[in-house]
């Protein structure tokens, strides 16, 4: 395992995160985090923090930790169940899919921004149920 420190080279950055066995989230606290959504997207396998913002975003079929010894667990069976890493790395991919494709964010966005400016009614939001997590929805 290797510790470089951060990377801002764009190129650097998209070759580590395809070819990566796994990527590590260690983030706690805050809501939808775009290296977590580009990682996905890219179809790594994800070892985070066990909080609710990371098990909405990342899916059920990634690796999850409380603490440091639950941490290690984990990366040990990254490290060893290549079953459990592919099923992970296409359970990423389908998850950037369901939920964060671009096109479907903006159009979010935008119609949030709609309904702030009273230009339209409000509508239920789109729900994706079999990964929302405890809050019926995003966090």
């Amino acid at each position: 395992m290797i510790f470089p420190g951060a990377i801002y080279d764009r190129t650097v950055v998209a070759a580590l995160r395809f070819y990566a066995r796994a990527y590590c989230h260690g983030h706690m606290v805050g809501g939808t985090n775009p290296s977590l959504v580009e990682a996905l997207w890219c179809g790594n396998a994800v070892l985070a923090h066990h909080n609710r913002f990371n098990l909405w975003t990342a899916g059920p079929d990634q690796f999850f930790f409380a603490d440091e010894d639950e941490c290690e667990r984990m990366m040990e069976r990254i490290l060893t169940d290549k079953v459990a890493v592919t099923r992970a790395r296409a359970a990423a991919r389908e998850r950037a899919a369901a939920d964060f494709a671009w096109a479907d964010v903006l159009g979010d966005y935008e119609h949030e921004l709609a309904v702030l400016g009273g230009l339209v009614p409000v509508r239920e939001r789109r729900l994706p149920v079999r990964l929302a997590i405890g809050s019926g929805g995003r966090p």
